[in-house]
């Protein structure tokens, strides 16, 4: 791994950890003091949408593989899950609707990740031609060059 690709998945870690950090703490805080930021944001289940895509977006930029990145997706929704059970103790209400709008998040943060990846690809592949053309590109150029001989 080289070193600017180590550095953006540390990167990405680090970042995603804060923002976990900042998540269950805005999740666990008395309904008083969130609900100014949730009117701010379109309400309660945006809030949350808005907040999971934005970790598992960061959460997932650094994970290369798929399998690590489905258990990622997972973790935060199950994190998602227990937090919403968790916050009947803190002055809060547990709803389902929340749940479902914290996991609609992740699906929005992983397809953030997939179409940054897909738009990077694009870019790194843009020039390449296939292996089959590139071949047929070299017979024809070596049997032209044969018959000027």
């Amino acid at each position: 791994m080289s070193h600017a690709t180590h550095f953006s998945h540390r990167f990405s870690d680090s970042s995603a950890a804060s923002t976990g950090v900042a998540v269950i703490a805005l999740s666990l805080l008395p309904m008083a003091v969130v609900a100014q930021l949730t009117i701010a944001v379109g309400g309660d289940k945006v809030a949350h949408a808005l907040a999971y895509a934005a970790l598992s977006f960061l959460a997932l930029l650094g994970r290369r593989h798929f399998s690590t990145g489905f258990l990622t997706a997972a973790a935060i929704c199950y994190l998602a899950g227990v937090i919403e059970l968790f916050q009947s103790d803190f002055v809060r209400t547990t709803d389902v609707l929340d749940f479902v709008a914290s996991c609609c998040g992740v699906a929005l943060g992983c397809a953030g990740v997939a179409m940054v990846r897909l738009a990077f690809w694009s870019v790194g592949h843009r020039n390449e031609r296939p292996a089959s053309k590139l071949a047929s590109t070299r017979r024809s150029a070596r049997y032209s060059t044969s018959r000027l001989l």
